[in-house]
């Protein structure tokens, strides 16, 4: 059968007990007289017992001593005293007080202001589930105070504010707990920020990179040509002069061996085409390769990453009404290479791309 008891008889025992030296009872009777618990609430009175508790080394009535100077709650105001009542609670670990001992050194407030000694006792109370350090160290590494900021670990830290605002000894207010989701907020929206500008300047890095790689001159035409034409051939001994003196490399698909796998090749060598030759003819705008496989890849190197696209007639059709039409050709085409029926007509035209070429990988790299 359970024994009941008043709240007067109780407050006699807890006294009892106080009276008899147990530093736990004195810091009880403390707390009850602070907060009118089973006795009229006195604060005066209630910071006489936690004061004999404090004196018999009781850590949580030690931090309540020091937070009374701290504030000047019940006696005047004294910072030093603060921080003597505070270290010797720290010194026991109780996690309040290196709360309490962290933030005077955070601030300069009674002691010299020291970020180093603020970061190792926030920490230190924070591995006993206390969410105010917690939030303090989110604040810290969030705003850049003492520390470099890093919102990762600010995010690291509110979390486990949120993680732990039940703490036992100092639970988290409504106002704490919305400015700590409030400054998760924040540093949520800044790291994708931050991941956006990184993705941006990883593609604009791997963009300048791909850029730089275009090295080469790249020649499209239509296998169907070569058996009727020796226009590519033609070509080939004009571009022999720039590969002898080493000035420029230039590609089509005869630089494929035996055994290597042709799409692959035209694929990789298109990558390092820094200009572009087109010899457009029927054959050349009917072939399902060169309209679906390289023309796409030729037009988006030449928006997205600064190739020149050149481009000769070899004979009549009707490209105007294709996105070749868009680039200016060597020569006016108003007159296709089948019409210059003298070798001599046509070297001049193979001369001139050959100049154009030149310019063009003299000229600053495109961006």
């Amino acid at each position: 059968m359970a024994i009941e008891i008043s709240d007067k008889d109780f407050a006699e025992l807890l006294k009892e007990r106080a009276i008899a030296g147990d530093p736990e009872f004195l810091h009880r009777v403390g707390e009850c007289y602070r907060w009118g618990n089973v006795v009229e609430e006195n604060y005066a009175e209630g910071l006489k017992w936690s004061r004999l508790a404090a004196e018999k080394g009781h850590e949580k009535a030690q931090n309540r001593l020091g937070y009374a100077y701290d504030v000047g709650q019940g006696v005047v105001q004294d910072k030093n005293m603060a921080i003597i009542w505070y270290k010797l609670s720290a010194e026991r670990g109780y996690a309040p007080a290196l709360y309490n001992l962290a933030r005077c050194y955070e601030t300069g407030d009674g002691v010299l202001q020291d970020f180093d000694e603020a970061l190792w006792l926030y920490k230190l109370s924070t591995e006993q589930g206390n969410w105010a350090p917690s939030y303090a160290l989110g604040l810290m590494y969030h705003y850049g105070k003492g520390v470099e900021i890093d919102f990762t670990i600010a995010k690291m830290y509110y979390e486990m504010a949120l993680a732990d605002m039940y703490y036992k000894d100092a639970p988290a207010g409504e106002a704490d707990i919305k400015n700590i989701r409030r400054g998760l907020a924040e540093v949520n929206a800044l790291l994708e920020e931050e991941e956006k500008e990184r993705q941006a300047k990883a593609e604009a890095d791997a963009k300048a990179a791909r850029i730089a790689a275009r090295t080469q001159v790249f020649i499209s035409y239509a296998h169907a040509d070569m058996q009727e034409t020796s226009y590519v051939n033609e070509l080939r001994t004009h571009l022999k002069t720039l590969q002898r003196t080493r000035e420029i490399e230039w590609w089509d698909d005869t630089k494929i061996k035996p055994g290597e796998k042709w799409d692959e090749k035209i694929q990789e060598a298109l990558a390092r085409a820094k200009v572009v030759v087109l010899m457009v003819s029927a054959d050349f705008i009917a072939s399902e390769y060169v309209w679906n496989k390289e023309l796409p890849k030729i037009l988006e190197a030449a928006r997205e990453e600064g190739a020149t696209v050149l481009w000769l007639l070899v004979s009549a059709c009707d490209y105007e009404d294709t996105d070749i039409a868009a680039y200016q050709a060597v020569t006016p085409p108003d007159r296709s290479l089948a019409m210059r029926r003298m070798r001599a007509e046509r070297d001049e035209v193979y001369t001139a791309l050959v100049k154009r070429i030149k310019e063009i990988f003299k000229a600053a790299p495109a961006r």
